[in-house]
C-alpha cells in the first residue's frame, strides 16, 4: 500500500513501502547518487535544478523526519565521504538560500521547492553533525561552493 504522498515517477515524492520505509524512485536515486558521489558538479550544473525539482510533487516536511533520514542515510554517508572534495553540501545550501530569497510572504501557493530544499539540507546537516568525524561539520561549513557558486 502506498501513502498518498507517492508522486509521479521520477520525483523525490517518497512513497511508503509495506515495510514502513520510504520508496525513492529510481531517477531520484540516481540524482542523489550523483549529488553525493565523488564527481564535483559546478554550481550551474543541471544536476542541481533536477535534484531540487525532483520533489516538487511531495512536501518532504510532511514525512516523518526519522523515516526520511533512514531513506537518505546512503546519500548522507556518501556525501560525508566525498564532500571535502566536491563541496556539494555548500553548493546545495546556496541553491536552498536562492530558493528561500525568492519566497514572498504574500504568495498564495506554498513554496514547496524551497521548503523541500531546507528539509533535505537539514537531514544532511543532521547526519554530518551526528556521524561525521570531529572536523567534518567545520570543514563542510568552511568549504567554498562548487565552481561558479557564490556565498554572496
Amino acid at each position: 500500500a502506498h501513502h498518498p504522498l507517492t508522486a509521479a515517477s521520477g520525483t523525490m515524492g517518497a512513497g511508503f513501502s509495506s515495510s514502513g520505509g520510504l520508496e525513492i524512485p529510481e531517477e531520484t536515486g540516481s540524482l542523489l547518487a550523483s549529488f553525493a558521489g565523488p564527481a564535483t558538479r559546478a554550481h550551474s550544473d543541471p544536476l542541481w535544478a533536477s535534484l531540487l525539482a525532483s520533489c516538487d510533487d511531495a512536501p518532504l516536511a510532511s514525512i516523518d523526519p526519522r523515516r526520511l533520514e533512514r531513506a537518505l542515510r546512503p546519500t548522507c554517508v556518501a556525501l560525508c565521504r566525498h564532500n571535502r572534495k566536491t563541496s556539494h553540501l555548500t553548493t546545495l545550501l546556496l541553491h536552498a538560500a536562492r530558493l528561500l530569497r525568492a519566497v514572498r510572504a504574500d504568495q498564495a501557493e506554498t513554496p514547496t521547492r524551497a521548503v523541500n530544499a531546507v528539509v533535505f539540507a537539514t537531514a544532511l546537516l543532521k547526519h554530518l553533525v551526528e556521524f561525521g568525524d570531529d572536523g567534518a561539520f567545520a570543514r563542510a561549513c568552511a568549504s567554498p561552493p562548487a565552481e561558479g557558486g557564490s556565498t554572496h
